[in-house]
């Protein structure tokens, strides 16, 4: 099944000294992330303080068996979940 978060759901992740993420919580459980699958940036309206957007989006892999779709506001520094697949 799969689950697009509207809005996306904040999350607390653990990263490595690169900022890839090792785990998070959600739902009252902390998820291993065993791989990332894809990576990937977006950066737009740099020029307008009230349009910016700066993410690093991770396609991972869980412990769990789960896909998940994580991504770090670059201009905040918080981090969401965005998808899930089982």
């Amino acid at each position: 099944m799969t689950r697009l978060f509207q809005p996306p759901v904040e999350i607390a992740v653990e990263t490595d000294a690169d900022g890839r993420p090792l785990g998070f919580r959600w739902q009252e459980r902390r998820h291993q992330v065993l791989r990332v699958e894809q990576y990937w940036r977006i950066d737009t309206d740099w020029w307008s303080a009230a349009g910016h957007t700066a993410r690093a989006y991770f396609a991972v892999i869980t412990q769990a068996g789960l896909l998940c779709v994580l991504y770090h506001d670059q201009v905040t520094g918080i981090w969401y979940l965005s998808s899930a697949y089982d």
